[in-house]
């Protein structure tokens, strides 16, 4: 009872926490998903660098299923393009495809390493998996690797503020 109610307030929160890279900015939480069957033949006719400034609009307007689409383009046009992995990733985790954004973390890391941003995005999407000490492992990383990682230090306090209130409940 009491691990539903934080993974619940955690859900709520969410929106003053999120994922962060050096090359990308992303949102945190997201809306219900629109559908892009309408966008995929404009979406297919554009070059990589358009495919991920796309996908990066699409993201930030919350239409992640476009987003998807977008960077998905973009990774198989250029594979290695770390940009659009993490974006193709930060897309599927918004999707609620959770098994599909572990695989593209799986690229990104082997592309880019351990950096700090990678381990923030990936603790984030821990965390909408309800995988709390993953989520905080990743954030500690994070942390480690760049003590200045505003965005992790900001995620690990919104969990230490979720543990306390649901102790006080």
């Amino acid at each position: 009872m009491g691990s539903n109610r934080f993974l619940a307030a955690t859900a709520l929160c969410l929106g003053l926490a999120g994922c962060s890279a050096d090359v990308i900015q992303l949102a945190a939480f997201g809306e219900p998903v629109r559908n892009h069957a309408s966008h995929q033949g404009r979406i297919d006719r554009l070059p990589n660098a358009e495919l991920v400034a796309t996908g990066k609009l699409y993201f930030r307007d919350r239409d992640y299923g476009n987003a998807q689409a977008a960077y998905q383009k973009a990774v198989e046009i250029y594979p290695e393009n770390a940009e659009a992995w993490l974006g193709l990733a930060a897309s599927y985790d918004q999707l609620r495809r959770f098994d599909q954004s572990k695989l593209a973390y799986k690229r990104l890391h082997a592309l880019v390493g351990g950096t700090s941003a990678f381990y923030n995005n990936r603790g984030f999407s821990l965390l909408l998996q309800s995988d709390v000490r993953g989520a905080i492992t990743a954030f500690k990383t994070a942390l480690r690797i760049d003590p200045t990682n505003q965005v992790a230090e900001n995620n690990l306090e919104l969990i230490r503020q979720l543990s306390e209130a649901e102790a006080r409940i």
